[in-house]
């Protein structure tokens, strides 16, 4: 922890989620709990997330200590800085690809790193023919796609040209396409929207994908994947 805040000193450093809550139920019994800290891992506001640590206050004053030790800037997307279209909690990539190299690992060093440049050679191969049927994401569009369906439940009070209140009642939030921002904190946090703004674009008829971060679109997705891990001669060569 202290080399990245040495070497990368403008770098978030986040904690693995599911590692916390393995030690927090395994002090704090009971289901309760869990559901709390995974709520309070996922607030996307402030707001939100003092209210839910409030709650595992009444329930446990030990329990709300607990996890503010654990330093809630590391570890919830409410104090997570907006604009890296990163809004996971978990290092799921990391587990996949661990998961994957059970059994190299177990093998002589040279044997291990040669199944592994074989595995990660085939692997950018086939990221490279990943079929794309428009110019965002196949995946952000199946996200998209399941914020469409939800937005019916969102009304849309126009308060601009390009500034609107989205509100299912008492609850309201505040979108601004010019500056491609809600006040909710998605939009900001993972780059492809939340239903707020799903439901102020669709309000104008326009394309929401049109509105998706550059991270996600075509041009970006063949950049990180215009390396190639080279092939190599036998060992008699």
């Amino acid at each position: 922890m202290e080399a990245v805040k040495e070497l990368l000193p403008q770098a978030e450093h986040w904690q693995y989620a599911r590692h916390i809550v393995s030690n927090f139920s395994k002090k704090f019994l009971g289901a309760q709990f869990v559901n709390k800290f995974w709520s309070a891992c996922n607030a996307i506001t402030e707001q939100s997330f003092k209210e839910i640590m409030k709650d595992i206050e009444l329930m446990s004053p030990e329990a709300s200590n607990y996890l503010i030790k654990k330093d809630p800037r590391t570890w919830s997307r409410a104090y997570y800085q907006v604009g890296i279209c990163f809004s996971s909690v978990e290092n799921g990539g990391c587990e996949s690809f661990n998961a994957v190299i059970v059994e190299a690992r177990k093998k002589p060093i040279i044997t291990m790193l040669e199944e592994l440049r074989m595995y990660m050679m085939n692997k950018l191969f086939t990221a490279k023919l990943n079929g794309w049927s428009s110019d965002v994401s196949p995946e952000i569009r199946l996200r998209l796609n399941e914020l469409n369906l939800n937005k019916r439940f969102w009304e849309v009070l126009p308060t601009g040209l390009t500034d609107f209140e989205t509100k299912p009642g008492s609850e309201a939030y505040e979108v601004d396409l010019d500056n491609r921002t809600c006040s909710c904190r998605m939009w900001q946090l993972n780059g492809y929207g939340c239903v707020h703004y799903v439901a102020a674009i669709s309000y104008l008829n326009k394309d929401v994908e049109k509105y998706v971060d550059p991270y996600f679109c075509r041009a970006m997705y063949l950049k990180a994947y215009q390396y190639k891990i080279c092939p190599m001669n036998g060992s008699k060569m």
